[in-house]
């Protein structure tokens, strides 16, 4: 996830795998020049950034290695399905 305005960048990386996970978890989290490097990285791996400022904010309040909190659910389980769907073609 990935969040720009004129304050500030916010990435936020998460990682699931479904035959082990519960639910997503952040697995990288940061702002400024710690986000850009955070892009930087899915980039170079062509790893899909989505970009949702709300999310991004919300999650970048979250541990590292924590799983995603619950409202968050719904709006990631849409970026998944979007990331599938990617994977797929």
């Amino acid at each position: 996830m990935l969040s720009s305005n004129a304050k500030k960048l916010v990435a936020v990386a998460l990682h699931y795998d479904r035959s082990i996970d519960n639910a997503p978890k952040i697995v990288a989290s940061g702002y400024g020049t710690i986000a850009s490097q955070i892009t930087s990285i899915a980039k170079k791996c062509n790893i899909p950034i989505e970009s949702d400022k709300e999310l991004a904010n919300m999650l970048a309040l979250c541990e590292v290695n924590s799983y995603i909190p619950a409202p968050a659910f719904a709006a990631v389980a849409q970026i998944l399905a979007t990331i599938d769907k990617y994977k797929k073609k």
